[in-house]
């Protein structure tokens, strides 16, 4: 079952990207939407998408530590990039989606459990 479990967790993630992908090839970008010039980061596009809206606070939580506005923020998600990044080294970015699949995974799997 956990094969299964972790193919279709797969499938779903290349299917969301394809679904990125059309939306950079068709949509024009309009930078006024997302606070995405201010990361600054070596990766595409397509990939720092992910980092919007509430994305972008937990990151920037996860780089430089709370500030005025993200007190809302839950700490232990930026925890967890944190420290995912401290260990691995790759961007924060990645860190977070990493992350967020493995929790997702293991949600899945304690639900099935259940």
């Amino acid at each position: 079952m956990i094969k299964k479990i972790t193919a279709a967790i797969v499938i779903w993630k290349f299917f969301m990207y394809g679904i990125i992908a059309a939306t950079i090839t068709f949509l024009p970008f309009i930078p006024s939407y997302t606070p995405y010039f201010q990361f600054s980061t070596p990766l595409p596009y397509w990939i720092n998408v992910f980092a919007n809206f509430d994305g972008y606070h937990y990151l920037t939580i996860a780089m430089q530590g709370y500030s005025q506005r993200q007190v809302p923020f839950f700490p232990f998600y930026p925890i967890l990039i944190r420290t995912f990044h401290t260990f691995t080294q790759i961007p924060y970015i990645i860190s977070g989606q990493m992350v967020s699949l493995l929790c997702f995974f293991f949600a899945i799997i304690f639900i099935f459990k259940l």
